[in-house]
């Protein structure tokens, strides 16, 4: 079967998973870019240029939840939940889910929305399906993990990642490799 290639998203994201509170690296989320037929896939990483490659991290199937926003949500009061955005996305493989306001309260339906250098970590009550196949997120946690400054700062087409503990990975790094410059990339199962 057509597995297709593999998606990769590096995030530098403030700490969300509890294996970031000791450890220096960044997380990392991957899926198919088919969703159907993916096996699983590896994040390769090179130290020397792309001379040499091993193996970062392992991702199973189906992957995480990752898409992209076709829409762009602005500044609000980050005290609040935010009832009047709405945040229309389209996503390269999962489902999502509502969840309800204290369930949301407790950690669930956390995302990463931005990319590189300026992601938002926002959560989510309502995720409601459409017709064409997009979602609808609504009832939104916004600036959370001291990102509120990213708040103001989206454009259409940024990234969103699910933050499910069972489908992100932490990428360890030793302290010696801060502002060391590594290659990625990601090689798809089989």
């Amino acid at each position: 079967s057509v597995q297709g290639g593999s998606r990769y998203v590096l995030m530098d994201i403030p700490t969300v998973h509890t294996d970031q509170t000791y450890a220096v690296g960044f997380v990392a989320a991957m899926c198919g870019t088919f969703s159907a037929g993916w096996a699983g896939g590896n994040l390769m990483t090179s130290t020397d240029g792309g001379s040499t490659w091993s193996t970062a991290a392992t991702f199973s199937a189906p992957g995480a939840t990752i898409g992209y926003a076709t829409n762009a949500i602005g500044d609000v009061d980050a005290r609040t939940i935010d009832c009047a955005s709405l945040l229309q996305v389209e996503l390269y493989n999962g489902e999502l889910f509502s969840v309800t306001e204290s369930a949301m309260l407790a950690g669930s339906n956390y995302f990463a929305y931005g990319v590189d250098g300026r992601w938002e970590i926002i959560a989510a009550q309502n995720c409601v399906l459409q017709v064409d196949g997009s979602y609808w997120l609504t009832n939104l946690l916004r600036g959370r993990n001291g990102t509120k400054w990213t708040m103001g700062l989206h454009s259409i087409g940024d990234t969103l990642v699910l933050l499910d503990p069972d489908d992100i990975q932490l990428i360890t790094l030793s302290a010696a490799a801060i502002s060391q410059t590594r290659l990625y990339r990601a090689i798809t199962e089989g």
